[in-house]
């Protein structure tokens, strides 16, 4: 079985997303995910952004087409990192943003994990669910519990 794995290119990026809001970046994405659907038989959404440096740095996938949120995870890791709404995407908060973006990327690669407590970025952390992770300091066992895969 062939599974794609859509690139985008990190200055690419950074450039579509200057001159695109990022529902049009989504519809665009969709539009992609769909023709390589057909091309491969394969539907799950894989679209990577690469760090600076060209390395895949994160997972993202938009929630739809119509929602157009973007979740972020760590290729490395394939922990959650976290989220942008398309109405945060505007021209006033753009770069503020796309900076958030490449320090995401940066950590992902160094192997950290982003607590989805306190938001931040440490080296010892708990997973949780099946993609969360919490810093030592926010751990709680009877809130952060393993993913349950018993059916």
């Amino acid at each position: 079985m062939i599974i794609p794995i859509l690139s985008y290119g990190h200055t690419h990026f950074k450039l579509d997303c200057r001159d695109m809001n990022l529902v049009a970046i989504v519809a665009e994405a969709e539009n992609l995910r769909k023709k390589v659907m057909e091309a491969t038989n394969y539907s799950r959404e894989n679209f990577v952004l690469e760090d600076s440096n060209g390395r895949p740095a994160l997972t993202l996938l938009w929630s739809s087409e119509k929602d157009g949120t973007l979740s972020c995870w760590s290729v490395r890791t394939g922990l959650y990192i976290g989220a942008f709404k398309p109405e945060a995407w505007d021209e006033d908060n753009r770069d503020k943003l796309l900076n958030t973006l490449d320090e995401w990327c940066d950590k992902a690669n160094q192997g950290m994990a982003r607590c989805s407590e306190c938001g931040q970025w440490v080296n010892a952390y708990k997973k949780y669910s099946y993609t969360g992770s919490v810093c030592l300091k926010c751990y709680n066992p009877k809130k952060h519990l393993p993913p349950d895969s018993s059916g």
